[in-house]
């Protein structure tokens, strides 16, 4: 006679199930480790991952470089061609190797989308995931707001420059805000993926 799905033995076989216990999601919650943080997608209504690996790519060197490449000049100007080749090349090799290590954490923990995600995860073991999460969470909000400001600097620098101080930089200041929320407003990657080409290729 079959187990019924009550008996001991079924409940006993549940509970030593690899796969069961790999739904019970670190901070206690029923959702799994491996569940994907989009969902299903095939058959929603939004698609939530549409970038090719590349275009992601894109993204992140026109992060890096609109930011950078403006101030290299000078940089290397002070420190002189050699050390700062070897500081180029040193700090892309820690770049790389970071980059190597948050993949693999991705591929450890799939429902990792955020930095808030990832300090629960990381801060689980001591019983502090939620700490974790509003910790890094509002780190990473830091890091986006002073990005946008960056950008923004840069923006009236560049119009400074080019207009020889034409008007107040306040007015630059502005006027690249504008600029970004209206280019930021297609509220996809896939779309600001372009947006990041054209970018970096006008560096």
């Amino acid at each position: 006679m079959a187990d019924s799905p009550s008996s001991p033995r079924s409940s006993e076989v549940d509970r030593l199930s690899p796969d069961r216990d790999e739904k019970k999601h670190p901070s206690g919650n029923e959702t799994s480790h491996k569940e994907d943080p989009f969902g299903d997608e095939e058959n929603g209504e939004i698609k939530y991952r549409t970038m090719k690996w590349w275009q992601c790519g894109m993204i992140m060197i026109a992060e890096t470089v609109s930011l950078g490449i403006l101030s290299l000049p000078s940089a290397v100007a002070v420190l002189g061609l050699v050390p700062a080749v070897i500081l180029i090349v040193g700090l892309g090799v820690i770049a790389t190797w970071t980059g190597y290590v948050i993949g693999q954490f991705k591929l450890r923990y799939p429902q990792v989308h955020s930095m808030a995600d990832a300090g629960e995860v990381l801060f689980q073991p001591i019983g502090w995931g939620k700490f974790g999460r509003e910790l890094l969470g509002t780190a990473q909000l830091l890091f986006l707001i002073f990005v946008m400001g960056s950008h923004l600097l840069t923006f009236t620098v560049m119009m400074d420059t080019l207009t020889d101080h034409g008007t107040c930089s306040i007015v630059f200041g502005i006027t690249g805000l504008i600029v970004s929320v209206i280019v930021a407003l297609p509220r996809t990657m896939l779309k600001v993926s372009w947006l990041s080409i054209a970018c970096m290729w006008s560096a």
